[in-house]
């Protein structure tokens, strides 16, 4: 494993937020970059069209270890994706903290691929689209974890490569965020359940509430 020593971290922590009914209205979503080392002016992050939960520097928290880091949007004139860049250098990790909310109903109405946070049976199921912006770096050390300290009884998360809470791990392309799916709530899947951490040695599925007949 020595080549993967120079390969960053890429840690994404994924928080549900319940209602006083406990039906999942939105994820908090935390990411830190380990010594991403980017200068002024670099793009720290890309976000696709599909993801309207951050459109302005007020509705993300960047910081760094020199503490609070102001970003600037650049207008790239693709109406695709908006990139955000930092006022200044970075220095050691970057962290950011940002709120996911489903996408409004009539997003979904159109004849291409679904891409959003839904709100389903008092849980969420979304893709990286509209979850997770894209990265700079064509590779990374992806660990990706569920907090559910404070999630109703019975809650369950799953990431594409595996069931939450804890730490899955992947080392590879900076797509394998993007093109992932996530969902958190009152799961059923066969298999029944997994442990935590453990990706299924055969192809599993998942849902909410019951199946038809």
């Amino acid at each position: 494993r020595i080549a993967d020593i120079t390969i960053p971290n890429l840690r994404v922590l994924l928080t549900p937020q319940f209602d006083s009914n406990a039906q999942a209205v939105s994820l908090l979503v935390s990411i830190t970059i380990e010594s991403p080392a980017l200068l002024r002016d670099e793009v720290l992050v890309t976000f696709p069209s599909t993801f309207s939960c951050v459109c302005t520097e007020h509705e993300v928290d960047v910081s760094d270890e020199q503490g609070a880091l102001l970003l600037v949007f650049e207008d790239l004139g693709r109406s695709s994706e908006r990139s955000w860049l930092p006022a200044r250098q970075t220095v050691g990790y970057v962290r950011m903290t940002y709120k996911v909310a489903p996408s409004a109903k009539e997003q979904f109405k159109t004849d291409g691929p679904v891409l959003g946070l839904h709100s389903e049976q008092g849980g969420l199921l979304g893709s990286d689209f509209a979850v997770i912006p894209i990265f700079p770096l064509e590779e990374y050390r992806t660990i990706v974890q569920w907090d559910l300290k404070r999630a109703p009884i019975g809650t369950r998360a799953v990431w594409t490569y595996g069931e939450g809470p804890c730490a899955i791990e992947r080392v590879g392309p900076a797509s394998i965020l993007r093109d992932s799916v996530y969902m958190v709530g009152q799961i059923q899947s066969n298999p029944p359940s997994t442990s935590s951490g453990v990706r299924s040695a055969t192809y599993g599925y998942y849902w909410f509430g019951n199946l038809p007949p």
